[in-house]
């Protein structure tokens, strides 16, 4: 009879024993457990910036240069074309300015060959100019309307229609014999030099 209620009291102690047993490993694979998740996930990812600001000043700047670019490409256009009508415009000029510039070299030809005579004497061939002002430069240019220094063909604004170029002066607007200054080259000298070695003035308005 003792030894039956002494087993009685060994058989709740197993049980507690082992209800405790159980609890402390639970409680100590949970923890492992759970650091091993944390460090498997990592931290988390940061979140990028919104950059529109940026974005659309890049875009901007894009757009911009692709409208530079093409507005250069449409002014070369411009200017191809009126260069290949140079020529010719050149000459229609040339045509029109043919009796004025006949004049002038007959005004003054007695002079220019008594200045050739002079300078024939001279040990380089050479004498200063008095037809000119001493620069090479006429105080008048023949081809511009009162001296000027506008384009006539397009009356110095540059263009020979709304979209064109003038083929005379190439959208400069200014006249291609005094290049805008009003005062032409002088035919007779070259720098306000009249030389034996350079060639006579010649019949007809330099086209080029």
């Amino acid at each position: 009879m003792k030894n039956l209620t002494g087993r009685s009291y060994l058989i709740p102690l197993a049980m507690l024993c082992c209800a405790a047993y159980l609890l402390i490993a639970g409680r100590g694979d949970s923890v492992p457990g759970a650091r091993s998740e944390f460090k498997t996930r990592g931290p988390a990812p940061a979140r990028s910036v919104p950059r529109t600001n940026e974005a659309a000043a890049h875009e901007r700047e894009t757009q911009e240069r692709i409208d530079e670019l093409a507005r250069q490409d449409v002014e070369r256009s411009k200017r191809d074309r009126a260069a290949a009508r140079m020529q010719d415009a050149h000459k229609d000029l040339q045509y029109a300015a043919n009796e004025a510039w006949s004049a002038l070299l007959t005004r003054h030809w007695q002079a220019f060959q008594a200045l050739r005579e002079k300078a024939a004497e001279t040990p380089d061939r050479t004498t200063p100019c008095n037809l000119c002002d001493g620069q090479g430069h006429m105080q008048f240019c023949i081809l511009c309307r009162d001296n000027s220094g506008k384009c006539v063909t397009c009356a110095g604004t540059g263009n020979a229609s709304l979209n064109e170029y003038c083929p005379a002066c190439l959208g400069t607007g200014k006249c291609h014999l005094c290049l805008g200054a009003g005062k032409m080259a002088c035919p007779f000298c070259d720098e306000g030099v009249i030389d034996l070695k350079f060639a006579l003035p010649p019949n007809l308005i330099p086209v080029d």
